[in-house]
């Protein structure tokens, strides 16, 4: 489930969108209709669907070994075929990429310290400039924790920031699906559904908790942490995927924000019964990151569809 995003200095819920892209996988619209951006639509089937095949039994086998983890991660595709994957990550890159992630209340107390301060110093016709001065450094301090600072005096995690920060240690995983695209002779769909299945059902769903060791986390894992706890939420599921899918190129993905909700999109022209939102006059086709549900590329649950229909607080976001 999406974070609520929380006034500052209260612990912050993610908010908005997160994304990813691959090599080889290049997916570019070509003649779709424009309806309003964000509309959800749905290409009629011609043909009768196909029985959901229930996953295999999926796995996964997470150990620390001196200063690296050993990951590896079972999962069935939505072709049908049982995979696994297995690479390793250095320990000090998720140590890092955990510390560097997330505001805290000193962080904040040493900003309303200068502004106090500087207030104390000015004069009547500084203050608007002192007060200026504050937000943008406010906005600076947690644009470096890896936030975005909202309206209202709100903050939210920054989804795709966080995703493109953690796109290169997260070159082993790309590489397995590599992989995996030439013994299986995948083409894209495939390639990208392998990803998605692995992040959906070998990871557990699990939300994040709020604050992790004095850091505010808006309720989100950063990649490399997700992977290691073996656990996420939507947000932090979107962002691990995005994070793989980043390792490559000449794909366009966006991020889909819906109340309580969020999930994200890929460019390509939709198959019979995808359903899919226009963005800037192309056509995206939904993922949902989250699980447990095996849910294939084009497709959403029905919760999802009702949210992205009623448009309702929809806000979309390219990585």
């Amino acid at each position: 489930m999406k974070g609520r995003p929380e006034f500052l200095p209260a612990a912050i819920a993610a908010l908005l969108i997160s994304f990813g892209t691959a090599e080889r996988l290049s997916w570019l619209a070509q003649g779709a209709a424009a309806p309003p951006d964000g509309a959800l639509r749905v290409v009629e089937r011609q043909q009768a669907a196909e029985a959901a095949r229930p996953p295999a039994k999926t796995y996964q086998r997470i150990r620390r070994i001196s200063d690296k983890y050993d990951l590896e991660f079972g999962f069935r595709n939505f072709n049908g075929d049982p995979l696994s994957v297995w690479f390793t990550l250095d320990s000090k890159s998720v140590e890092l990429s955990s510390a560097e992630f997330g505001y805290t209340e000193e962080g904040l107390k040493s900003l309303k310290e200068w502004r106090r301060q500087a207030e104390a110093a000015a004069n009547a016709a500084e203050a608007e400039e002192v007060k200026s001065q504050y937000h943008a450094r406010l906005r600076s301090y947690l644009a470096s924790r890896g936030f975005r600072l909202l309206s209202g005096n709100q903050a939210a995690a920054d989804i795709p920031k966080l995703a493109r920060g953690n796109s290169k240690a997260l070159r082993p995983a790309a590489l397995q699906f590599s992989q995996l695209t030439e013994l299986k002779n995948y083409d894209s769909e495939a390639t990208i559904g392998a990803a998605l299945s692995m992040v959906q059902t070998a990871l557990k769903y699990r939300i994040p908790p709020s604050q992790i060791g004095g850091r505010h986390t808006g309720g989100v894992y950063p990649p490399l942490e997700a992977l290691v706890l073996g656990s996420g939420d939507c947000d932090s599921k979107t962002a691990l995927l995005a994070s793989i899918l980043l390792n490559w190129s000449n794909i366009r993905l966006i991020g889909l924000g819906v109340p309580g909700h969020y999930l994200m999109a890929v460019q390509r022209v939709p198959y019979h019964g995808d359903f899919y939102v226009e963005y800037e006059g192309n056509p995206y086709v939904l993922m949902e990151p989250a699980g447990p549900g095996w849910i294939a590329p084009g497709r959403v649950g029905e919760e999802t569809q009702a949210l992205l229909r009623s448009s309702a607080g929809l806000q979309i976001e390219p990585i």
